[in-house]
């Protein structure tokens, strides 16, 4: 009850913070909603400074707090989360971007507004399987949001998330529901588990950045980083 209640204060702090300023300030936000869970991030590598694509595999909403205290950040998300309530409401104070990838009229306009957030000297985040996943195997993932980096020469930078343990044991099939948003599961059901978290520790490893490539080589080479990142 103390870990909802304090939750709940840093969820209206956040609030208060990000209509007062009227811009996302998020990386501080972060941080503190990781401490309140008690879960420790670990981080192999280092960001670049300026402007970058991080792409990386989705498993959980905790994917973006432990990437977002990292540095700031924009993420990308789709406009089906942005529809929703809840989610819809921290996605605009959180500063997101708001993709269609399924409709192609619109994803040129949304292809634009993430060059002109690089353009402007900001880092931008997308999880290119456009979905979360169990941990198994990742989805593959889709090319059409690299066209941004190529379009403004900035690097991609992938990144490996990985869950080593939750509640003192090894994150395996049987307690891996308590991080993972995944099959028929609700967003409501999703942040509950998430609140069952005793301690849990998340291992992230920041690759080489990638550059010079078309879209499609792009994201298969990132993929492919990532995938060997999480089986060493």
């Amino acid at each position: 009850m103390f870990k909802v209640a304090n939750a709940a204060l840093q969820i209206l702090r956040f609030l208060g913070v990000s209509i007062f300023r009227g811009t996302p300030c998020i990386q501080h936000e972060c941080q503190d909603f990781l401490d309140i869970l008690n879960i420790q991030v670990q981080i192999k590598g280092h960001l670049p400074a300026g402007p970058c694509l991080l792409v990386a595999n989705h498993r959980s909403f905790l994917d973006v707090l432990a990437l977002g205290q990292m540095d700031q950040m924009v993420f990308v998300t789709s406009q089906e989360v942005a529809s929703s309530r809840f989610t819809g409401l921290f996605s605009r104070l959180a500063g997101c971007i708001l993709v269609e990838r399924r409709n192609y009229s619109t994803l040129l306009q949304d292809i634009e507004v993430i060059k002109q957030h690089m353009l402007a000297g900001q880092k931008v985040c997308v999880f290119p399987e456009a979905t979360t996943t169990n941990g198994v195997e990742m989805a593959r993932w889709r090319s059409s949001l690299f066209e941004a980096a190529v379009k403004t020469n900035t690097p991609v930078v992938p990144i490996a998330i990985d869950y080593t343990s939750v509640n003192g044991q090894t994150v395996t099939e049987k307690n891996r529901d308590i991080l993972y948003y995944i099959d028929d599961m609700t967003f409501y059901d999703h942040i509950k588990n998430i609140f069952k978290i005793k301690d849990a520790h998340i291992n992230i490893k920041i690759l080489k950045p990638i550059s010079g490539l078309n879209r499609k080589i792009l994201a298969c080479v990132a993929e492919r980083a990532v995938k060997d990142a999480l089986h060493t």
